[in-house]
């Protein structure tokens, strides 16, 4: 069963994506504009099959933006084996290293495994719309 994060923790989670995105503002404009723009664009989960923690990726929607980032994984850096992709056409890239370095590897739908060479070795990740 995937463990939800409750609103305070989906919040402060698109808080600090706005950040990394560049938006500036308070965390009243921040809690403001994730209502108004920013959606759950996929979801990762720490096991194949969509099993165990869970981590929602909030961002804009992939047909209204450019290419967006999140440049850190922190405390889900190596962790993701399967992904949710909630957004239609928007293509989910996975990055061995931070700031979308080192191997990259696309998912155009859900994967209900990443594969051997992205199990548990993702660092950061970028949507975009395809």
């Amino acid at each position: 069963m995937a463990k939800r994060f409750g609103m305070k923790k989906a919040l402060a989670g698109v808080a600090g994506l706005m950040l990394a995105l560049g938006a500036a503002g308070t965390a009243e404009a921040a809690s403001s504009a994730a209502a108004a723009e920013y959606i759950v664009v996929a979801v990762a989960y720490e096991h194949a099959n969509y099993g165990g923690e869970s981590y929602e990726l909030w961002a804009r929607p992939c047909d209204t933006t450019g290419t967006q980032y999140i440049n850190d994984l922190g405390g889900w850096n190596n962790h993701i084996s399967s992904i949710d992709i909630r957004g239609s056409r928007c293509v989910v890239t996975l990055f061995s290293g931070t700031y979308a370095g080192g191997y990259r590897k696309s998912f155009y739908g859900d994967s209900s495994y990443v594969g051997n060479d992205f199990n548990d070795r993702a660092r950061s990740l970028t949507f975009s719309k395809f």
